[in-house]
């Protein structure tokens, strides 16, 4: 490494809330939630009528669901492929798993009708999505099929107690897979629908897109923990704040910003364990945290909304407008 040198305090950490900023009045946002909890329609389908009833009312989750997340196998039908799945073994095993476990779902159903307030707060034009709960046998966790629809694989939100396969989802994978991550993982989802990858192939752009989807993170759910908002252990989000400077260092002085060739920096904005050329304490997508905070320092300072935030498509017009100076670091 050239350049960069990384301090080694742990500053404590703040276990709960998110940067204070001012919150605004969602009550006109905030609608009932269409909740459908589609595991229970397949699973506790006592006949081919109630299944065929299931998909008339929800054509659109069940056809995606049957035919793209769960695979079907060769020639067969949606409803040949409904009970394939009920009566897999590992399946029905999932389902009595999540059913002990969210069988009362009021708790994360309020959860989601306040952060698709704030959601709709910031962007007006988007639609109050469906939400629906399924069982994908470790195939997707959360998704969405357009603007319209949100699917939840509860399999993946089993927590710590549940013993999830090393091999499929290792620890620093596997840590972010529980109930508290839930809600902001799958607002996570709905937001990257509408801020899809802009196309480019340099660490700056995927830098300031991510960065993007974390601001709006933050900004629909006010009440979650910035370790919860960056899916930071709390010693690695103290590491990375305590580091910031040192991070962009090291960007810097590896002429990482520019770069194309993926290899050198997916490290940094894809879930690792460590990066390559950083201390070990430092987590993968420390970028992604760099571009939340380019973002976050790009709309204070120029006082812009979420909305006007994604109509900007230059990322060269949000690095240069944030004015961005991590403190500490002598050449900015």
């Amino acid at each position: 490494m050239r350049g960069a040198i990384f301090c080694s305090l742990l500053i404590s950490a703040m276990a709960c809330q998110s940067e204070e900023h001012s919150r605004p009045d969602v009550s006109a946002s905030k609608e009932e939630l269409s909740l459908v909890r589609y595991e229970q329609l397949l699973f506790d389908a006592e006949d081919t009528s109630v299944l065929r009833t299931a998909f008339s009312e929800h054509p659109l989750f069940s056809e995606v669901f049957l035919q793209q997340v769960v695979q079907p196998a060769p020639k067969e039908n949606m409803l040949q492929t409904a009970r394939r799945v009920a009566a897999d073994t590992l399946g029905q095993q999932l389902f009595e798993i999540v059913h002990g476990r969210y069988s009362d779902f009021s708790d994360k159903k309020s959860q989601f009708e306040d952060a698709l307030a704030y959601y709709r707060h910031y962007l007006p034009e988007e639609p109050m999505p469906e939400i629906y709960t399924c069982i994908s046998t470790f195939e997707v966790g959360s998704f969405t099929i357009g603007p319209e629809v949100m699917g939840i694989g509860l399999d993946f939100y089993l927590g710590p107690d549940f013993a999830y396969d090393p091999q499929l989802f290792p620890e620093y994978i596997s840590r972010t897979m529980t109930e508290e991550h839930l809600v902001a993982k799958s607002m996570q989802a709905l937001i990257e629908q509408r801020i899809p990858p802009n196309g480019g192939a340099r660490f700056i752009d995927h830098l300031i897109r991510n960065g993007k989807v974390l601001y709006l993170k933050e900004k629909v759910l006010p009440d979650c923990s910035k370790e919860i908002i960056h899916e930071f252990s709390s010693e690695q989000m103290a590491w990375v704040e305590g580091n910031e400077s040192q991070i962009w260092a090291f960007i810097i002085s590896e002429n990482l910003l520019y770069e194309t060739e993926e290899r050198k920096f997916r490290k940094m904005i894809s879930p690792s364990p460590t990066v390559p050329g950083m201390p070990e304490d430092a987590p993968g997508r420390v970028g992604n945290w760099v571009g939340y905070r380019i973002v976050k320092a790009y709309c204070e300072r120029n006082g812009v909304e979420p909305a006007e935030l994604l109509d900007v498509g230059d990322v060269q017009i949000i690095m240069a407008g944030s004015k961005y100076k991590p403190r500490h670091y002598p050449s900015l």
